[in-house]
């Protein structure tokens, strides 16, 4: 794959992750009718909307397990972030969309800062969502 390929593949895929909202807390409700599922709660703190989902397990030995999920939203219904508790443990963050963006931004930031082609490279950033566009453009700024 070239340096531009890569930068284009990464460019639809940084826009989808941003723009993709997740899975939605009415359809995470569906698992009350799994057998599995204990729980299923839903509460707001300040800006976020969590759901959390108690499931118990038996294993091969007949012990009972019981872990939660927890998915927690913006208030524009993004999923930002799946949370797991193993149980009585602390929760351990299982996805954060925030971390696969900067990873993906970061990347293409590296990218960009080796094409010597400026009309290229702002063609690019100009192809993005406005919020990474500001991210991408003062990096470069302060490398150029």
């Amino acid at each position: 794959m070239t340096k531009k390929e890569r930068i284009g593949s990464l460019i639809n895929t940084i826009t989808a992750n941003y723009l993709e909202l997740g899975v939605q807390p009415s359809e995470l409700v569906e698992n009350a009718f799994n057998s599995e599922c204990e729980k299923v709660e839903t509460y707001r703190k300040q800006e976020r909307l969590f759901v959390d989902i108690v499931y118990s397990d038996i294993d091969d030995e007949n012990k009972t397990y019981k872990y939660t999920m927890r998915y927690i939203y913006t208030k524009d219904r993004s999923l930002t972030r799946i949370d797991q508790k193993m149980g009585k443990n602390q929760f351990k963050k299982q996805w954060c969309r925030q971390e696969i963006l900067d990873l993906l931004i970061d990347e293409l930031r590296i990218l960009l800062l080796s094409v010597k082609d400026k009309s290229f490279v702002d063609k690019v950033v100009k192809s993005i969502p406005l919020e990474i566009q500001k991210s991408i453009t003062n990096h470069l700024k302060l490398v150029a």
